[in-house]
């Protein structure tokens, strides 16, 4: 990852605007000479800047929360280990990194659920860091596999909708039509993926996989 030289400074801006926080992060986006000829890097910065859930946010024009407002970590783009920072009290209170999940599958989203578990304020700022990591087919592939593996853990242990299978293939596509044809068969591409992730970390678990009436 590279950082901006000013990134330090605003994540513990952060903290300064808004005391009771205990977390503050920005998001990831890709090499602009990537974006430009990657069609995998660019469906997956679309995911991360447009993705449904993070229209929940109240934002400003700086898309920073504005003073006194907070929000839970699945409802913000803070949290990806990648571009976030924790008070080290609220990490050591609340256990780190779950250590049975020892796969690359969705650790840092477990992590913020248990933050929002205990309904811990974190603040998304307007920052971000350049992620430069492979983005051909075989890392995509690799990716939500792990990432339907992580699913199905978080699933059984929270038994939360933060999983797939996807409940609702209709709605989920129809959005992801918003970015484009191409994003749409991505999405269906990453979807179908994580759902083998999903059922083969169920049976390896030797747990029946729960039914299709969960959210991706």
């Amino acid at each position: 990852c590279l950082v901006p030289p000013d990134w330090m400074e605003k994540l513990l801006g952060g903290y300064r605007h808004y005391p009771k926080a205990v977390g503050v992060g920005g998001a990831q986006i890709r090499p602009p000479e990537v974006l430009s000829k990657n069609k995998i890097a660019q469906y997956t910065q679309w995911s991360i800047l447009q993705y449904p859930f993070r229209l929940l946010l109240i934002i400003n024009n700086h898309g920073e929360y504005p003073p006194g407002r907070y929000a839970s970590p699945e409802y913000t783009r803070a949290g990806n280990t990648a571009n976030v920072s924790y008070k080290k009290w609220l990490f050591e209170r609340i256990g780190g990194f779950d250590e049975k999940l020892y796969f690359p599958g969705n650790v840092d989203w477990e992590f913020t659920l248990r933050v929002s578990q205990h309904q811990y304020p974190v603040v998304y700022r307007a920052v971000f860091v350049m992620h430069d990591k492979p983005t051909d087919l075989k890392t995509f592939v690799r990716k939500y596999f792990m990432s339907g593996r992580g699913s199905y853990y978080i699933f059984q242990k929270y038994k939360v909708p933060h999983a797939y299978p996807p409940r609702s293939f209709s709605f989920w596509f129809r959005y992801h039509l918003r970015g484009g044809l191409v994003f749409a068969l991505f999405w269906c591409l990453q979807s179908l993926i994580a759902t083998f992730g999903w059922y083969y970390e169920a049976l390896r678990s030797h747990v029946r996989a729960p039914g299709l009436n969960v959210r991706a």
